[in-house]
């Protein structure tokens, strides 16, 4: 279990901080054979366990966790060290008491004061006694000398293990519909954002809203930025109801997106931003950071179809510098492309095959290396003749890779007369079909 302190850094920060109410919180530690040992409380957020107090037993193996504001509600966590530990739910009553062994945290811990807690207690006992019969069941049906005699009556266990907890889970839901432990169990049995609870925002407090998050945006993150966009307002809507599961969601998704350095990523992140949060859409973050994220999304947006082409004046080959904006052509071809790569090897075959074709149609190519090497970027125009204007910016300073979001190659903008970006190319294939359709 790696347990970190509370803080989390990004571009907009969704702050989970303990509510102030008139209670406080107090739990009674009692833990047999860990006389003046150390534990850690704390909850799950994202997929990080945040740490909220640290206290040293007394050489009763006795101590309490206790402070003056009450805890969010949600999936807290106790831990002895890294391999020993056990979750517990906060809800309304924070004032109870466990009894544990360290010898066996499952099978010996004792909760008072907390119903819901003797409950989810009781469910893990029971389903881990399942689980390890399933383990075993399953590791069996793989040995070679099996027969099927045995092997179906293997499979008819396991399908009856299975039953078992689906029944377990739907005893709790049935006596205890509104408990979080209902919600949790729920949660973690659901594939997509279908049938997820966006409404109990007790949920920001365990890691089950996060996976959901993440799994939807595992399922389109090879989709183009377009449908991307499209399950990306698809999600966020399904949180408007709970004004806490909203602001969680666009602010991991605004993260996301902004740290995600993938093709399409910037507008995805520009979209969250401008549809949710800009201009001034939010109340519950400071101006300043609304500022720094519009001032961020402006330079993100730099490449998008339909802005003017930002200047480029690099070094060629011979030591010469060349700007883009003075190519004195109607359209040109900027192209980033590295020595090392197999793609980028092919798209270069394929515009140096065509590239008569493509000045008598009166395009230039602008080919900007992003080799980290000036020989390696020297060797390779050299070695395969490359006669359009060759660039390199080894150190960056014209900033061409946040410009135009230089996050893999080969990309390929097409530049009009006005200097305006109207069209963007990734990966060889598009770059092929694009030459083919310029010099028809």
């Amino acid at each position: 279990m790696n347990i970190k302190i509370a803080t989390i850094t990004a571009i907009i920060l969704f702050f989970v901080a303990q509510t102030s109410f008139s209670q406080t919180y107090k739990i009674s530690i009692d833990a047999k054979n860990a006389k003046n040992g150390k534990i850690q409380f704390g909850y799950y957020y994202d997929d990080q366990q945040l740490l909220v107090q640290k206290i040293t037993l007394d050489d009763k193996g006795q101590g309490i966790l206790t402070d003056t504001v009450a805890l969010r509600k949600g999936l807290y966590f106790i831990a002895f060290n890294q391999s020993k530990f056990f979750d517990l739910i906060i809800d309304e009553n924070q004032t109870f008491s466990i009894k544990t062994d360290t010898s066996n945290l499952i099978k010996k811990t004792k909760f008072t004061g907390t119903k819901i807690n003797t409950i989810f207690l009781n469910y893990q006992q029971k389903i881990s006694t399942l689980n390890i019969e399933k383990t075993g069941l399953l590791e069996k049906s793989k040995q070679k000398i099996i027969d099927t005699t045995e092997f179906d009556r293997i499979n008819h266990r396991i399908i009856q293990i299975d039953k078992i907890q689906e029944e377990m889970q739907q005893e709790i839901s049935d006596k205890y519909p509104e408990s979080f432990l209902t919600s949790l169990l729920k949660a973690s049995a659901i594939p997509d954002i279908t049938q997820f609870d966006f409404d109990d925002e007790r949920l920001i407090i365990s890691p089950f809203l996060y996976k959901i998050i993440r799994r939807h945006i595992a399922k389109f993150i090879n989709y183009p930025a377009s449908t991307i966009i499209i399950e990306t307002d698809r999600l966020i809507n399904k949180t408007k109801n709970n004004e806490k599961i909203y602001q969680y969601t666009i602010s991991y998704l605004l993260n996301f997106y902004n740290s995600f350095y993938k093709i399409g990523m910037n507008e995805i992140f520009a979209h969250v931003a401008n549809t949710y949060f800009l201009p001034n859409k939010v109340d519950w973050i400071t101006l300043e950071h609304l500022a720094s994220l519009s001032e961020r999304v402006e330079r993100l947006s730099a490449s998008f179809i339909g802005k003017s082409a930002s200047e480029l004046k690099m070094e060629s080959t011979t030591g010469e510098f060349f700007s883009l904006l003075e190519v004195n052509t109607p359209t040109t071809f900027l192209y980033f492309w590295s020595s090392n790569c197999g793609h980028c090897e092919n798209s270069s075959a394929i515009l140096k095959k065509h590239y008569q074709e493509l000045i008598d149609h009166k395009i230039e190519i602008f080919a900007v290396s992003t080799d980290s090497r000036k020989s390696d970027f020297i060797e390779a125009v050299e070695n395969n003749e490359y006669e359009w204007i060759n660039c390199i910016d080894i150190n960056n300073t014209t900033n061409f890779r946040e410009l135009y979001y230089v996050v893999s190659s080969p990309i390929l903008y097409v530049i009009d007369k006005d200097k305006k970006i109207i069209g963007k190319y990734v990966g060889e294939i598009e770059i092929e079909n694009l030459v083919k359709r310029s010099i028809r």
